[in-house]
């Protein structure tokens, strides 16, 4: 998930022009998405030139249940914003924010460069597997997408990043 940042919403372009490929499942906001062939958006591997972090959700949420009736206020809730339109809303443009959505496995320093590629996120205090996160650069050549402003102190904490 994203923490809302004033500045983030007033030097970025939001855009939900383009599909959600079909073969796309579950999807949290502050994941990274690129365009394939049949100019459609999809999970990022990290490896393409041009990447595009999500604002996007769609995911069932820690109950299953519409609007996660029954889980503690804490716990990520069910969201669906693509299925209506089938488009996802990508950033475009300079952003800071802080997310979820990093390999929290590994260890991280102030203006550290980040990639894109998979990992481990926190999901409702759950080490979950993701694609399309971000993670810190170290000998990869993968293309920069971010650099690290607030280091997070602990596995539950979010990411501070600058997008430029």
């Amino acid at each position: 998930m994203i923490e809302n940042d004033d500045r983030v919403w007033g030097n970025t372009q939001r855009i939900s022009s383009w599909n959600l490929d079909p073969s796309v499942g579950a999807l949290n906001d502050g994941q990274w998405l690129v365009l394939n062939s049949s100019g459609n958006l999809v999970v990022s591997a990290g490896t393409e030139a041009k990447q595009y972090m999500t604002i996007s959700s769609r995911r069932q949420g820690s109950t299953g249940l519409p609007n996660n009736m029954g889980a503690p206020i804490q716990a990520q809730p069910a969201r669906d914003t693509v299925s209506v339109s089938g488009k996802a809303i990508v950033l475009i443009g300079a952003f800071k924010l802080a997310t979820d959505m990093y390999d929290t496995s590994q260890n991280y320093t102030m203006n550290q460069a980040l990639v894109v590629g998979s990992g481990t996120c926190m999901v409702n205090g759950v080490p979950t597997a993701y694609a399309g996160i971000l993670v810190p650069q170290g000998a990869s050549t993968q293309p920069v997408v971010a650099h690290v402003y607030k280091v997070p102190t602990s596995t539950a904490d979010t990411i501070g990043i600058v997008h430029e």
